[in-house]
């Protein structure tokens, strides 16, 4: 108990203590000082009431619409002022501030015209909304037209009334933009003006009222044609004020750039990039000393990215300039070195050489002309590892070195045929005819030769005459069991490539090479046919000029005829005069679109030099201004090289030959459909081997 009452007297002194030192502490400081009577200070606007009426009138009339509606909302003694009665002429004043405005209806206080014309405020959710449905003398944001525009109502009046009332014609409506056979009102006016119709009970009192609600709505329509104009000159004017700021800006900036000296860049500017699109530049603000320092460091940096960009476009087209300087130079080239017996280059392939394509890469200031290549000239066969070594048929075999300037591999032509532009040789358009690769390795190792390391021209130098054990004629009874005596056609190494593909596509065939004595009698036979045909064609042919007319310009008549005779001269290309070879290219269309991989028949193209060159018939000089391409088509569409029928003492036993196992045209979707068509009409013969598909007439002119 007692250590109960020592702790109960503990807080007692504590809190006396407390008490006398707050007491103390009071009387030792200053005394307190008096409160002061806090007064509402008055805003500035609140003077304004102070000043006599007719003063205060005269100011607010000079105010705007707008201005006067929102000095009426600033405080209570404002909206007694500006919104009773007696205040209408400051309204009156402040509208007839704003030029054009429709004078407000007399359904509507000016505060509720003033509102609805320049508050920019939803009547239904008081959100902003920037435009006025005219049609409907509301405004309204997008968000509350759907709910608060409905459909209106055929609402009849009281049972006595001899007429019933069409309720749509005292509220305003409008057609729906996405149904104009629906009109719809403002459901708040809707409903007030029903309320109102419904609340008469007497007749007379109800005509009255119908009457005036439709002189209102007749009034209000007239009226909404004019606001709906006076609206869209606002528009116009501001933006058209909006425009003017624009251009007073861009103005002084390029003012401001070209004394910096980028006067020149502006105007090389292009139109997309000009500089009224420039974020910093397409403000509707006037120019400051101020602004312009802020944004000066981000013009001066998209100049000069400008400048960039446009010596890029500058060496662009310098450097497509320039690749027809060397192509000219490279034609001039080609035709002074013809006749040619190897590949040469096209303009694209040409132009990336190191060497030229240093001189077309050269800076802009560097002049590049035609000497500056021709001083090459010299170099040219080294140049490109050696590349001097000198349209598409789908699924056609090609021989070296024609594949070097096959059309496909030297032009695009992915878009329209017609609009084939040179591009470098490229190899993704090839792909290996295992088909043929597996024939044409049959045909090697026949003729006696490796088909590892055999090349064209060993196979061409070989010369070989083959015969075919399918199709030989044995006069054995034991027909191909045994050796014997048979009858044969000798092909070439090349037609029995043909001939294998044609007529052996499904079963393979086994070839034999005829000996010494028989090849020589196959070749004698083929120039008693060649010469028998070239005769039969010659008679046949009276309007078209033949190769060996006579020179008509003056000149070495005999060595000009001996010149055009050349090419039937050459052994190495003997071919049926029925079927001519397409191996012959005009000197004067050399890189160009004409003129590239696109072999003719002789008799076409001296047409061709007669249309498109204006060479006489006849007087056309070979290696001059046509030549024959080094690298001209293998296969024919019609008649193949001959092969003359003979009898050969012994043919061996026809070898076991396995089933073929690569179809002809592995890759194509219409195998089934080919294969019948290859049986009908043979394989290669269904196809031309000239770029567009045949060999070359009047039409390519």
């Amino acid at each position: 108990m007692d250590s109960e009452a020592a702790s109960s007297s503990k807080p007692r002194a504590t809190r006396a203590s407390s008490k006398r030192k707050a007491e103390a502490t009071t009387t030792v400081d200053a005394p307190a000082p008096k409160r002061t009577k806090i007064t509402k200070k008055k805003g500035s606007l609140q003077r304004l009431l102070d000043i006599s009426l007719d003063v205060l009138f005269e100011i607010l009339g000079h105010l705007q619409p707008l201005d006067v509606l929102r000095l009426g909302r600033v405080s209570k003694e404002f909206r007694r002022l500006l919104f009773h009665k007696s205040s209408i002429s400051i309204w009156k004043s402040g509208l007839a501030n704003v030029p054009g405005l429709p004078p407000c209806p007399p359904s509507m206080t000016e505060p509720q015209w003033v509102s609805l014309v320049f508050d920019q405020t939803c009547q239904v959710c008081f959100k902003i909304a920037r435009k006025v449905d005219w049609r409907l003398f509301i405004r309204i944001c997008t968000k509350c037209t759907k709910p608060s525009l409905v459909p209106v109502e055929y609402i009849y009046g009281l049972t006595t009334t001899p007429e019933p009332v069409l309720l749509a014609q005292l509220v305003l409506t409008r057609t729906e933009s996405n149904r104009t056979w629906k009109h719809v009102s403002f459901s708040p006016e809707f409903t007030r003006v029903k309320a109102l119709y419904e609340a008469i009970s007497n007749r007379e009192e109800q005509a009255k009222f119908v009457q005036e609600r439709k002189d209102i709505v007749k009034d209000l329509k007239a009226r909404a044609l004019l606001c709906e104009e006076w609206t869209r000159s606002i528009t116009d004017n501001r933006s058209e004020e909006l425009a003017d700021l624009k251009e007073e800006r861009f103005k002084a900036i390029s003012a401001k750039l070209t004394d910096l000296g980028w006067g020149d860049e502006l105007e090389e500017l292009l139109p997309c990039d000009s500089l009224r699109f420039h974020k910093s530049v397409k403000q509707p603000t006037r120019l400051t000393d101020r602004t312009w320092n802020a944004i000066k460091p981000d013009l001066i940096k998209y100049m000069e990215q400008m400048k960039v960009e446009r010596l890029a476009r500058e060496l662009v087209v310098i450097i497509v300039k320039r690749k027809d300087i060397a192509g000219k130079v490279l034609c001039a080239y080609k035709r002074s070195q013809l006749p040619w017996n190897e590949v040469m280059p096209t303009a694209a392939d040409f132009c990336l050489f190191p060497e030229i394509a240093k001189i077309v890469q050269s800076p802009l200031e560097v002049v590049v002309n035609e000497q500056t290549f021709e001083q090459l000239s010299d170099s040219f066969p080294i140049m490109g590892n050696g590349l001097f070594l000198g349209g598409s048929i789908p699924l056609q075999p090609l021989y070296w070195p024609r594949v070097l300037e096959h059309g496909c591999m030297t032009q695009d032509s992915s878009l329209w045929s017609y609009m084939k532009r040179s591009v470098p040789w490229r190899a993704d358009v090839l792909s290996v005819d295992e088909f043929t690769k597996e024939v044409v390795e049959k045909i090697v190792a026949a003729s006696g030769l490796d088909p590892k390391t055999a090349t064209v021209e060993e196979m061409d130098a070989a010369d070989v005459r083959l015969a075919c054990h399918l199709c030989a004629t044995r006069t054995s009874a034991a027909f191909t069991s045994e050796a014997g005596p048979a009858t044969v056609n000798g092909f070439s190494w090349r037609n029995a490539v043909l001939h294998e593909g044609d007529n052996h596509h499904r079963n393979p065939t086994a070839w034999h090479k005829l000996d010494a004595e028989e090849t020589e009698a196959v070749r004698a036979m083929e120039k008693v046919v060649l010469e028998k045909a070239r005769i039969a064609a010659t008679q046949d042919t009276e309007d078209v000029p033949m190769h060996d007319a006579p020179a008509e310009d003056g000149g070495n008549a005999d060595e000009r005829k001996e010149q055009e005779q050349a090419p039937l001269e050459d052994e190495s290309s003997i071919l049926p005069a029925s079927n001519p070879e397409v191996a012959w290219c005009c000197a004067h269309c050399l890189e160009t679109p004409q003129g590239r991989g696109k072999p003719m028949i002789l008799d076409a193209i001296l047409g061709h030099l007669s249309v498109r060159h204006d060479t006489k018939l006849g007087s056309a000089v070979l290696n001059k201004d046509f030549y024959r391409s080094p690298a001209a088509p293998e296969l024919y569409t019609e008649d193949h090289f001959p092969a003359p029928s003979l009898d050969v003492a012994v043919l061996p036993k026809q070898p076991q030959i396995a089933p073929r196992e690569v179809p002809r045209y592995p890759n194509n979707p219409n195998t089934g459909l080919r294969s019948y068509f290859e049986d009908m009409f043979g394989g290669y013969d269904s196809y031309s081997d000239s770029e567009d598909g045949h060999y070359g007439d009047y039409d390519d002119y």
